[in-house]
């Protein structure tokens, strides 16, 4: 449905001021230093813009100054190894890392945190550090003999590491034509039995925290406050919390009461706040007229609440599907029902067919999907599609007689037909929707990815 290299255990050398031989860079930009000599000596300049020469001609003029910069970490002034700091995470080596990893285990608490800012803001380093770190997680976590306070930041860093590579799984649930919606099993990559439980634990907080823009406890930084992310990402807020939710209704599990209970708490401060905005919206609709920015305004956050309420509701029912809440989502389906014009959810037939297709009530989400195309002619793509997502899902229940279960899936082919015919074009998604899996590997869906590929596709130049 839509909606590194292994590191190795190098021991840093005593450090000594031993003069290398100046190395050459070819074709160094003009102003750039072109030995090591003079790169080092930039570093010194009270010019920011001469000390970044610096770390540039130093980082082009590696492996041949590894040995030196790494000498410097602790022969160095605080700002000069700073920037030693910086060439040093540019250095793919091995060499490099355990040399950064070793000076960040003595090194006072800002540098510390500069050098696991670089560490994680690098996806390549994660990669090699955690790579590592599962091959021989002492390796990590040994820290220096005797110091308590090394062996925490090693463990910090190795929860904050993985952190970093949780987001940038979850983040690329987006697909690359530009989808947020949502399949079984989007999530499965989060929840790799090779990683263990405490790695799916950690998922789960992370993604909950996304849900619930709350800031997820792990060490050294973003203790209070909202979510915030390791790294820059270019996913809207409201994208955000949608997959998140998703997320987390894919990794719990009935055992996993904080986090159901967080998620009751959360439904009942939405359902708090619809009311509160509806009766805000009688007001307003009562001094304005339905057309002016008021109005407007005012159904739209009404609007805002109510969808993320269904979303927070679904995401309860998957989880735990007790009479209670399966309650509530009949109630919620009532009321979006039961709401009249001028005060009517503008998505209103979006969310009831989202919220029966999300809760696996397949049938009523057909009927829903196809009440929403009457009343949105421009839908018609999207509907068909998620009709198609419905009718795979629906073939793949327990109890379900063979011919009933083929009868589903041609059902579904025949709806993915209809989606194309009326300008569906997300290969993308559909190459990654487990939704379709009941028929992908038919001639006929086979045949549509190629009537959307030739109207994607421009026409061949004229040979004349």
């Amino acid at each position: 449905m839509r909606l590194p290299r292994a590191l190795t255990a190098v021991c840093l050398l005593a450090a000594c001021a031993v003069a290398l031989p100046a190395v050459a860079a070819a074709d160094a930009p003009p102003g750039r230093a072109t030995t090591a000599d003079d790169a080092f000596a930039q570093l010194h300049s009270p010019l920011l813009v001469i000390r970044q020469e610096g770390v540039q001609a130093l980082i082009d003029l590696l492996p041949g100054v590894r040995k030196r910069v790494i000498a410097g970490l602790t022969g160095s002034d605080w700002r000069t190894q700073v920037h030693l700091i910086e060439v040093l995470a540019r250095d793919e080596s091995d060499e490099a890392l355990s040399a950064l990893l070793k000076h960040f285990e003595h090194t006072d608490e800002t540098q510390a945190l500069l050098i696991r800012r670089t560490l994680l803001e690098d996806a390549s380093i994660t990669d090699r550090l955690l790579k590592a770190y599962r091959k021989d997680p002492k390796l990590l976590l040994r820290g220096a003999p005797g110091s308590k306070r090394a062996g925490r930041r090693r463990a910090d860093l190795v929860v904050l590491l993985q952190r970093a590579e949780i987001e940038q799984k979850f983040l690329s649930r987006k697909s690359k034509t530009g989808s947020t919606g949502y399949y079984k099993g989007q999530y499965d990559l989060l929840k790799d039995p090779k990683l263990g439980k405490a790695y799916r634990d950690q998922a789960l907080q992370v993604v909950a925290g996304i849900a619930l823009d709350e800031a997820v406890p792990v060490p050294g930084v973003y203790r209070t406050g909202v979510y915030r992310f390791v790294r820059p990402h270019f996913v809207d807020e409201w994208e955000l919390r949608g997959m998140a939710i998703n997320a987390v209704a894919e990794l719990s599990t009935a055992a996993d009461t904080t986090v159901i209970e967080r998620l009751k708490v959360k439904l009942a401060e939405l359902e708090e706040r619809r009311d509160k905005q509806y009766f805000e919206l009688q007001r307003v609709g009562r001094r304005w007229n339905t057309d002016t920015k008021p109005f407007q305004d005012a159904l739209m956050a009404w609007d805002d609440t109510l969808g993320l309420y269904g979303d927070f509701l679904a995401c309860i029912y998957t989880v735990d599907p007790s009479s209670e809440i399966h309650e509530l989502v009949e109630d919620y389906l009532f009321e979006l029902e039961r709401y009249r014009w001028p005060y009517v959810p503008i998505r209103r037939q979006g969310y009831i067919a989202g919220t029966l297709i999300r809760v696996g009530w397949y049938e009523r989400a057909i009927i829903a999907y196809d009440e929403m195309m009457r009343i949105y002619n421009g839908s018609r793509a999207l509907g068909f599609y998620n009709q198609a997502c419905a009718y795979g899902n629906w073939s793949l229940e327990e109890n379900l007689s063979k011919s009933k279960a083929a009868e589903y899936r041609r059902r579904a082919l025949w709806c993915l037909d209809r989606a194309v015919q009326y300008g569906w074009s997300d290969i993308g998604w559909m190459s990654q929707d487990r939704d379709l899996d009941p028929i992908r590997n038919t001639a006929k869906y086979a045949m549509l990815v190629e009537t959307i590929k030739r109207k994607l596709l421009p026409p061949p130049d004229d040979e004349d």
